[in-house]
């Protein structure tokens, strides 16, 4: 579950949020509205896809097809939210093929916190953990261990496995299986795999 915790120290507004087990601190904003890069620390590091897979309710895969930035949790910080559309679902029962979730990232381009932002109309293998806010926000995601959760297709955007991945009647294919994905950031201090197939990741979630 997240908390959320709020202090503020002179005229910087801090916030740290604890996701899965994983501790997040974003940017800092000063009053006057400058942004500064702030720096990711986490309290669980992830030694298998096993263990994120433990704390991830939801592992999908699918496309970003839309982002916006907002400030609903204070008003001075960041957050990405992409429109996450699935084709593929690995572990979750509040997800199916062919939803859109929202997935929530703290920091934007014009706020960096040194996290991988995912991108637009690029194939995703995610593992995914509850916002835990409240409202209409309740059933947004964050990413399991900030970056340590994202995986990206490895195929050229052209090839016809990405087309294969994006299709949510042929995600679940046997070609499917072998296709693999790599991490967008190898340097985050986890021991996992720098590449993954869908076999592999269905075998590590069960």
């Amino acid at each position: 579950m997240l908390r959320q915790f709020f202090s503020s120290i002179g005229r910087v507004t801090a916030v740290t949020l604890v996701v899965a087990g994983s501790c997040v601190e974003c940017s800092t904003t000063s009053s006057d509205g400058t942004n500064s890069t702030g720096d990711i620390s986490r309290v669980t590091l992830y030694d298998s896809l096993s263990d994120m897979s433990d704390d991830s309710t939801t592992i999908v895969v699918g496309t970003v097809s839309s982002q916006e930035v907002a400030r609903d949790i204070t008003k001075e910080d960041d957050f990405t939210i992409s429109s996450f559309s699935v084709t593929r679902v690995v572990k979750g029962t509040d997800v199916s093929p062919g939803d859109v979730v929202k997935v929530r990232q703290i920091g934007s381009a014009k706020q960096q916190t040194g996290v991988e932002m995912l991108s637009t109309d690029q194939v995703y293998l995610l593992y995914l953990t509850p916002s835990g806010l409240t409202g209409d926000l309740a059933s947004q995601y964050y990413v399991t261990g900030a970056e340590a959760g994202i995986y990206q297709d490895v195929s050229s955007p052209s090839s016809p496995s990405t087309s294969i991945l994006k299709n949510a009647s042929q995600a679940r294919s046997e070609t499917a299986d072998s296709m693999s994905f790599g991490r967008v950031e190898s340097d985050t201090g986890d021991t996992l795999p720098a590449t993954v197939t869908l076999q592999e990741v269905d075998k590590q979630a069960q």
